[in-house]
């Protein structure tokens, strides 16, 4: 409470409308009264993919990737954790292989500046059995790919889910599984020389 108070007081006696510049130089350091000159270098981008519904007779799925460590994007992002949307989508790419699927809804990731612990989405698939014996295979990947990493990592693929609207039709969902699959995950480039 101390510190948002400090903040909303410097904020609000600072008049930056006359700061111009194309450079930032980031003090941030993550702890009260410490200096760190660097950059994590965060960017937000604004995403809107048009999608298309239609009927799509098929077994409702909630599939869910949780339990991952997760983390700061600027104080953890060099640890190769998992990002729980980038593997939903690795996920939904491999159900995709073995049965048809149509993505419904996706969901993951709590903040803008945190590596995702969780992602879940609902789909309709043709094959139920073929849907969730990929996604117990590529559970098994997951897990050995981050056992020390990520190692409490659950992927569970549970009938009876619930819609609230109706399936994507087949372009949409391919596009919306490239987007989770092949967005900018974890660190883009490094200094060699710190």
């Amino acid at each position: 409470a101390y510190r948002r108070q400090r903040q909303m007081c410097i904020r609000d006696r600072l008049d930056v409308a006359p700061i111009r510049g194309r450079k930032l130089l980031n003090l941030d350091s993550e702890a009260e009264g410490v200096f760190t000159v660097s950059c994590a270098g965060g960017s937000m981008a604004a995403c809107t993919l048009p999608v298309v519904r239609a009927p799509f007779g098929g077994a409702l799925l909630r599939i869910r990737v949780a339990g991952l460590t997760g983390g700061h994007s600027g104080a953890e992002i060099h640890k190769g954790r998992a990002n729980a949307s980038i593997l939903l989508g690795r996920l939904l790419r491999a159900m995709a292989a073995e049965t048809e699927l149509r993505l419904v809804s996706a969901d993951g990731g709590l903040k803008d500046n945190a590596i995702p612990a969780a992602a879940e989405a609902v789909v309709a698939v043709a094959d139920g059995q073929r849907a969730r014996t990929a996604a117990e295979r590529m559970a098994a990947c997951f897990q050995t790919e981050y056992s020390r990493s990520d190692p409490a990592l659950t992927v569970t693929a549970e009938e009876g889910a619930a819609a609230a609207w109706l399936p994507m039709d087949a372009a949409s969902t391919e596009r919306a599984v490239c987007l989770l699959t092949c967005a900018p995950n974890g660190v883009q480039a490094m200094s060699q020389d710190i």
